[in-house]
Order: C-alpha cells, then structure tokens, then sequence
C-alpha cells in the first residue's frame, strides 16, 4: 500500500512538473512575441474613458475604428485602450496565418479595469474597409486555441463596414483577412428590372461586385453581377447568394430549386453604377 501511494504522488509531480513547463514555455513564447514588435508600428494609441451613464464613442484617429458603449451598460468607468500591434504585411511574421491572407493592420482592444461581466451589453466596434470587390470578414486571435477565430458581423455594403459585439476577452487582438470564397445555399428569383441579366443579390458583396458561382454538384460556373441585396439570413442562414433566374439556369434547371454553390470574387475592382 506504501509503495502504491508513493507512486501514485510521483505520478502526480511529474504531471504538474509538465503543466508548469508547458505554461512557462508558452509565456514566454508570447513574452517574446510582444517584444518582437517593433515600436513604429504603432501607428496610434488612443486612451479614452467612458463614464457611467454617458454613451461613449471612440474614433481612431486613421477613422478606420468606431467603438460604441452605452452609457447604462457599466457601472464604474471604463477606460478604453485602441492601438495598431502590426502593419498589414507584417502580421503572419508574429502569428501563423494558415493560408488566411491580411488586409488590414492589426489591432488590440481593451476594456480597464477588466471583469468578464463589466458589461451588461457587449460594446460594439465597427471597421470601416476599402470596397475592392474582395470578400473581407473580421478575425480575433484566439490565445487559449492558438488560432485565428471569425467573429460574427453585420456587414453594411453601401457603407463598407463591418459591426459586431466586442467578446468579453481582457485583450481583443483583430484584424481583416480577404475570405476567399463562401460555400452555401444558392435559390433563384427574377429581379423586375433584370430579368434578363445574369445578375444575383448578396449581403456579403457590394453592389457591382462581379462573382464567379459554381455548382458544386456539376462543376458548372456563372459570372454574375450584384445588382440587389439579398438572401434574408433571418429565413434562409444557409443561403449564401440568391440567383436571377437567367443565371441560375446555367447551373442547374430551375426545377431544382435549391443548390449547393461556392461563391468567389471574379474582380479586384468593382463599379460603384446601381
């Protein structure tokens, strides 16, 4: 029985032992990767406070970040830190992108003091992005995964941006990357001033985006152009681009219905004509 319980207690040692090292080796591996950062990168640090029962707005000085808090949403205040962490071209040198490509700087975020429940109602942070006919969504590094995670936005194509609700993370560490294609629900309609066109309606692409559409079942493609706005995601979240029907009967018959389709970018430029 001694010899049982001794080791069964080793057993334990050598395990913390582990723990305790992989912890040091990880926090020093980010304590290396912030000093990796070079000072002129930062482009700005912006310090605010938002006081209780005052709604807060906070602008970055470049206009490319709005934060939003509501005044009733705290109950001490809360100082806001917004800085630039990295240069476009330099963000997967510090982090490993996995194929995923930047187009924008990348940022940090912070709420001080920090408490995971600080806020009755999530902050929220919009991004404004540069219309190229690229699909860009918003990503957050993700430090307990090690992995760049997408964050849920509401994407405004006349206004180009993207707005969502800041998690409750001590540091949100964000970014843009270029998302090179969706994969989803596909139906088809016809457009009253359209019929004729191969044409399609996004939420995702602004107006004048030119989209190749490629029926995953055939292979068959369509270049379209985004002339409305559409799918309803509330009705249809698997829906990732509605067709004309002129388009849609180049990839399947329209007795389909319903197809599965991957939707790419076909341009670097859009045309802004409505």
């Amino acid at each position: 029985m001694k010899k049982q319980i001794i080791s069964v207690i080793g057993g334990k040692r050598r395990n913390i032992a582990v723990s305790l090292s992989t912890l040091l080796i990880l926090i020093m591996a980010i304590g290396v990767l912030f000093d990796a950062w070079p000072a002129e990168a930062e482009d700005f640090v912006e310090i605010s406070r938002a006081d209780v029962g005052v709604d807060f707005l906070f602008n970055s000085p470049n206009k490319t970040i709005k934060v939003k808090i509501t005044g009733d949403s705290h109950q001490e205040p809360v100082y806001v830190k917004l800085l630039t962490l990295a240069k476009e071209n330099e963000i997967c040198g510090f982090f490993e992108c996995n194929g995923l490509q930047p187009v924008d700087d990348l940022y940090s975020l912070k709420f001080e003091p920090f408490k995971s429940d600080l806020f009755s109602q999530a902050p929220q942070a919009t991004i404004n992005y540069i219309n190229d006919g690229r699909l860009k969504n918003i990503y957050y590094y993700d430090w307990t995964q090690m992995t760049w995670q997408k964050i849920d936005a509401t994407r405004d194509t006349k206004k180009n941006t993207l707005t969502f609700n800041v998690p409750a993370v001590k540091e949100l560490v964000f970014t843009l990357f270029d998302e090179p294609k969706l994969q989803g629900g596909a139906s088809w309609y016809v457009h009253p001033r359209y019929p004729k066109e191969l044409m399609a309606a996004s939420t995702d692409f602004p107006f004048g985006t030119k989209v190749k559409v490629t029926n995953i079942a055939n292979n068959k493609e369509v270049i379209v152009t985004i002339k409305d706005y559409g799918p309803d995601k509330a009705i249809h979240p698997d829906r990732v681009i509605d067709l004309g029907k002129e388009a849609f009967k180049k990839l399947a018959p329209t007795s389909a219905g319903l197809i599965t389709v991957i939707v790419e970018p076909y341009q670097n430029t859009v045309s802004l004509a409505r």
